[in-house]
């Protein structure tokens, strides 16, 4: 998969869906500087890279019910770094950088699978993102060169996988399970922080939605659900029930913890990053 810029119609695009893209524009994206790579909640960066820059990779799961017949749509999104400098004409590429801007570029991909697919077995989708340049001369009053202008956006590679499993007991419920890995390989610790934040993706966070059936809330589950509840291992992200509430067909899986049906974006941003 290529990871597209901004939304499109192949993205989750009922109400609690838009409330979600809502909830995580407003606690992961409010923030769009370059934050040091661990700074950031989501950055997952390149595998290998010290611990304190952050981790490489995030794991879902949450469970499902009555979705015998059940799709699943994956969203993953997150900000992409573009890294720009201004250049005096006569020096060698990256000398003489005499300004320099860092913003972000918001991707997002989108994935859908049969519940009866990952059922029968993991399913991998790779997410590559191109790197791209940009290059534009800056000329003094009679037309001479004294410059240019340099952006960049370095490749992404990840990979994004799925699978899903049936509980024993009389209550059909369904475990998903979604994997995130940045795969990108660098040489080793070597590589600068700066260099590795490029490869990295910042703010990654889940949306997840179903067609048929609904989620179970983890924070606050029935009583009958509660042992499958805390069974479910998230590590470095958190799901949480998306729209009004009594809406269970959509979860946003975020590295801040959020209660289940936040509807306040301001209220939202004030909740606690996960480690």
């Amino acid at each position: 998969m290529t990871a597209r810029t901004g939304h499109d119609g192949a993205s989750p695009s009922g109400v609690p869906a838009r409330i979600a893209r809502r909830v995580a524009d407003a606690v992961l994206y409010r923030d769009r500087s370059c934050a040091a790579p661990g700074e950031r909640p989501g950055t997952l960066v390149p595998p290998g890279r010290p611990e304190e820059e952050g981790t490489s990779w995030s794991l879902t799961e949450c469970l499902l019910e009555r979705a015998q017949d059940a799709s699943v749509h994956l969203c993953l999104r997150f900000l992409h770094l573009r890294r720009c400098g201004v250049e005096r004409a006569g020096t060698g590429a990256g000398e003489g950088t005499f300004l320099s801007c860092d913003e972000t570029t918001e991707r997002e991909v989108g994935e859908s699978f049969p519940l009866a697919v990952l059922l029968a077995g993991e399913r991998t989708a790779e997410v590559n993102v191109p790197g791209d340049r940009f290059t534009e001369r800056i000329r003094g009053p009679h037309g001479a060169s004294e410059g240019r202008v340099i952006c960049e956006h370095l490749p992404l590679n990840a990979t994004l996988t799925a699978s899903a499993e049936r509980l024993a007991g009389p209550y059909g419920l369904i475990r998903l399970r979604v994997l995130v890995r940045n795969t990108a390989l660098l040489v080793g610790r070597e590589v600068p922080a700066e260099y590795a934040l490029g490869r990295s993706l910042l703010s990654a966070h889940l949306i997840v939605e179903t067609g048929c059936g609904g989620f179970v809330s983890l924070a606050d589950p029935p009583e009958w659900a509660g042992p499958f509840a805390r069974a479910c291992r998230n590590e470095h992200t958190w799901p949480a029930l998306v729209g009004e509430p009594g809406h269970r067909d959509v979860v946003l899986s975020s590295p801040v913890v959020l209660p289940d049906h936040p509807d306040d974006p301001a209220q939202a941003g004030d909740e606690e990053a996960i480690a």
